[in-house]
C-alpha cells in the first residue's frame, strides 16, 4: 500500500497524517489481501495500474479517471466496491530482478523529426513507447521512423499523452500493418514499464507483446 501527502506537515490542514493512517488501516485489512499494489489517498483506494496524478497541488491529486477508485477508507473502515480484473503481482510472470532492457519514450508533436528515433535505434534500443496525440496519433515523419524501427526488431508501443481513454488497437492507426503494439489504457510511462518487463522476460514477438498489454 502506497501513500503520500500533497501538503507539508507545517501547512494548514496537512493531509499526510490521515493518508498515512488510512494506508496502514488498509494494509492491515483482510479485504486488501490479493488485491495487488494499492494506493490510499484522500480517503480513496486505487489500484496501482490505473491511478495517475492529475494535479500538482490538490489534495485529491491521485485519481483513476478511466475506471474510478476501488473503494475508500473512512473512520477506520475499509470498503471495497469492486476489484481489478487485470492479472497482477504474483499472478503475472514478471519480475523486476536483474537489469532492464533499454526502453525509451518519444513524443509526437507538430514538426517532430525522426532524429530521436534514429539515434535510439543506432544505440541499440529494445523498445520505444510513443506518446501520441488523441487516440495515439503519430506525426507522419515520426511514424515512418517507427515503422522502420519495428522492421528492425524494435518493439514499438503506441500510447497517448491524454490523461485518460483507451488507445484502440487497429483503429484509425492500423497497428498490425505498421508493426506496432497498442497500449490500451496505460499511459506512456506505465506502458514503458510493462514493455521493459515483457522484454526482460524474453517476450519479443509482436503478437505476444500485444497479448501482454491486453492482459496486464
Amino acid at each position: 500500500v502506497m501513500t503520500a501527502a500533497m501538503r507539508p506537515a507545517s501547512a494548514l490542514s496537512a493531509d499526510g497524517p490521515l493518508n498515512l493512517l488510512n494506508a496502514v488501516t488498509l494494509a492491515a485489512s483482510g479485504a486488501a489481501a490479493g488485491q495487488g499494489v494499492l494506493v490510499a489517498f484522500n480517503n480513496r483506494i486505487h489500484c496501482a495500474r490505473d491511478v495517475i496524478k492529475i494535479s500538482t497541488y490538490a489534495v485529491d491529486a491521485f485519481q483513476s479517471p478511466e475506471i474510478g477508485a476501488l473503494g475508500w477508507v473512512q473512520d477506520g473502515r475499509v470498503e471495497f466496491q469492486r476489484r481489478t480484473l487485470r492479472a497482477h503481482t504474483v499472478d503475472s510472470p514478471f519480475t523486476a530482478n536483474g537489469p532492464w532492457p533499454h526502453v525509451e519514450i518519444v513524443a509526437s508533436y507538430a514538426g517532430v523529426s525522426r532524429i530521436a528515433v534514429d539515434a535510439l535505434v543506432a544505440a541499440g534500443v529494445r523498445g520505444i513507447v510513443v506518446a501520441g496525440t488523441g487516440n495515439g496519433s503519430i506525426h507522419s515523419t515520426l511514424q515512418q521512423a517507427l515503422v522502420e524501427a519495428a522492421a528492425k526488431g524494435v518493439a514499438v508501443v503506441r500510447a497517448s499523452r491524454v490523461g485518460s481513454g483507451h488507445v484502440m488497437h487497429n483503429g484509425a492507426a492500423k497497428d498490425d500493418a505498421l508493426g506496432f503494439i497498442s497500449a490500451g489504457t496505460l499511459n506512456p510511462y506505465k506502458a514503458r514499464v510493462l514493455l521493459a518487463l515483457a522484454l526482460a522476460r524474453g517476450i519479443t514477438d509482436r503478437i505476444e507483446l500485444q497479448r501482454v498489454f491486453d492482459t496486464y
